[in-house]
């Protein structure tokens, strides 16, 4: 396993008690010397705020159910990456009844699973997906059932300079990682807010947007791909608010750094002490755990990501120097740059 500050904390997470113990010791040892106690106290307060923060993040357990063979979910991207897994394991650790798959490719899961739907869809063609997604809601309807998980994954990237990006590539990039997640948030949530509650005030509903880190600051030739993902986090925030009078709709925003997947494969990451790889297989499970767990709020991996946004407000000279060291800049060529000079 590599070394890294996400590993390092996973391990004092594990055994924080003996943490608490080394530094009640030291501060008897050094008669309660000034830093240790501060930094005795510093645990406490911070743990405190961490556990808060946890809870708060959750649904009275009273009230919520777990994932059940009644429930439906629908999964956009699902044939490979971070969503193939995510299917898998709604498959393998929660009772689901159904899981649907939007792409363009078919998933290898259904032809091994029956619970898995598939179907076939170009999420960036508005009039295609919006025929597909109303037959699917409607077909459900039928049936008295409804989606109850709705995961926005799907997304495609790009390698040029803003001047290089042609206007097509530019309106795919936000066609498919932007305004498809627009239209089905539309649909599914008028649905269940509409047709479903008025039948049931409890029915849930977890949405999941699957951000990026780069969302909140965007890598040079990056730059349509990243305000496609900045465009995402501003919808869930604003969503987050304007639907907090029903507890039972859960909002989960997922920002992650680079993930194990082959969408940014040819980036050779650097700083891994610092900024590790996201192994997409265990984050899957993270996801489809706080799913079933009803949280709301985001999800951030690795934990540098926890406090990129925070480089926004620094003085310009501090923004390059964050920047420059961590080559973030230097990562993706400009393809179209590359193909004039071969």
């Amino acid at each position: 396993m590599t070394v890294s500050i996400d590993s390092i904390l996973a391990i004092l997470k594990e055994h924080i008690i003996y943490v608490y113990w080394v530094l009640f010791i030291l501060c008897l040892i050094t008669r309660f010397n000034v830093v240790w106690v501060a930094a005795y106290v510093s645990l406490c307060v911070g743990h405190l705020i961490y556990d808060y923060s946890k809870n708060y993040k959750y649904p009275d357990s009273s009230k919520w159910q777990q994932i059940s063979d009644g429930d439906v979910a629908l999964i956009t991207g699902g044939s490979n990456g971070l969503g193939e897994e995510i299917v898998k394991d709604l498959l393998e650790s929660t009772d689901i009844g159904r899981v649907i798959v939007l792409d363009v490719e078919h998933p290898h899961m259904a032809q091994m699973n029956e619970k898995v739907e598939y179907h076939e869809c170009d999420i960036g063609n508005e009039e295609e997906l919006n025929n597909t997604l109303t037959a699917i809601i409607d077909h459900l309807e039928t049936k008295d059932q409804h989606i109850s998980i709705l995961i926005n994954n799907a997304a495609i990237r790009h390698s040029e300079s803003f001047l290089n990006l042609s206007r097509e590539k530019i309106f795919n990039v936000f066609n498919v990682n932007t305004f498809s997640q627009i239209w089905i948030l539309k649909l599914v949530l008028s649905n269940h807010i509409e047709r479903i509650l008025p039948r049931d005030p409890n029915a849930r509903l977890s949405v999941v947007f699957v951000s990026s880190i780069l969302g909140t600051l965007g890598p040079k030739n990056l730059s349509a791909y990243s305000a496609s993902k900045a465009a995402i986090i501003q919808i869930y925030e604003s969503l987050l608010k304007e639907l907090s009078e029903y507890p039972s709709v859960r909002l989960l925003l997922i920002t992650s750094g680079q993930l194990t997947t082959k969408m940014f494969e040819d980036v050779m990451p650097s700083k891994l002490f610092f900024a590790p790889l996201v192994n997409h297989i265990k984050f899957a499970k993270n996801i489809v755990k706080s799913i079933n767990d009803g949280e709301k709020g985001v999800i951030c991996e690795p934990f540098y990501a926890n406090f990129l946004p925070a480089i926004r407000v620094l003085p310009i000279f501090l923004q390059d120097f964050c920047r420059k060291m961590s080559e973030m800049d230097d990562k993706i060529k400009d393809l179209d740059n590359s193909k004039k000079e071969r």
